[in-house]
């Protein structure tokens, strides 16, 4: 039961997309270029195994279908198509570190960050970090949430997390000052539409904290936001010293 695969016009196969709202006539697929795959798209004389992995950076933004030809000696040709509506996004999301509130303090307005600095912070204080972090690219068709019925990305953002980029030597929190720290997967404020991260400075050492957020999409395209730096400062220590001493007032001790 041997096949002889010598039957394929030099084991031609050829891999094509298009974009999936044009309709399925040969004149809308492309050719994928040699470049656009793994090892050309071809296979090995010994066995029929043509996988070939698609490289999809050199897309635009939007829905795919993928198909791929078969051609026999004859010049007879066979498409199937093998997968439709593939998402492909090559878009970063935006991330931004917007605002700051202090929840322990009793001012507790949330604040807009300006300029890339934070407001002066005392150690031991709870800091808590909004960002504003989106992913809304308008090729890519939006989907109904069967939870909330209402419209999102499907390409959304997946996940925001925080990180100490910079800061003094000898945080306690990390022995050394090593950086970068991760400070946590952000979580989600519904009422106002943003990630946050609640940080706590509690036995940081005094001096200028570099913070930054990552946000991560669905198809793992990663951003970072700007760098923000806050100034940690360590309450002062009462002093006090003796300046005169009695010691007959020690008799009248009990």
């Amino acid at each position: 039961n041997d096949t002889d695969y010598t039957t394929f016009s030099n084991n031609r196969f050829t891999f094509q997309y298009k974009r999936s709202s044009l309709a399925d006539l040969n004149e809308n697929w492309s050719n994928a270029t040699s470049t656009e795959l793994k090892d050309q798209g071809t296979g090995t004389p010994i066995q029929p195994s043509f996988s070939s992995a698609f490289n999809i950076k050199n897309l635009s933004d939007g829905l795919y279908d993928f198909r791929v030809d078969a051609q026999d000696v004859a010049g007879n040709v066979t498409h199937q198509v093998f997968a439709t509506k593939t998402i492909v996004d090559n878009t970063l999301p935006v991330v931004e570190i917007s605002a700051i509130s202090f929840p322990n303090r009793t001012d507790l307005t949330i604040q807009p960050v300006n300029g890339g600095v934070l407001p002066d912070i005392s150690a031991g204080e709870t800091v808590k970090l909004y960002v504003t972090a989106t992913d809304d690219e308008a090729s890519i068709p939006n989907v109904t949430d069967p939870t909330t019925g209402r419209d999102k990305e499907m390409t959304d953002v997946y996940e925001v997390q925080f990180f100490l980029t910079g800061g003094p030597s000898g945080n306690t929190t990390t022995p050394g000052g090593t950086y970068p720290q991760n400070l946590g997967t952000a979580g989600f404020d519904e009422a106002r539409g943003q990630y946050y991260i609640v940080w706590n400075t509690t036995g940081l050492p005094d001096g200028n904290f570099s913070i930054v957020a990552m946000a991560e999409d669905v198809v793992r395209n990663v951003n970072c936001s700007q760098t923000v730096v806050g100034k940690v400062t360590n309450p002062a220590k009462p002093y006090a010293q003796v300046t005169a001493f009695n010691p007959d007032l020690l008799s009248e001790i009990t």
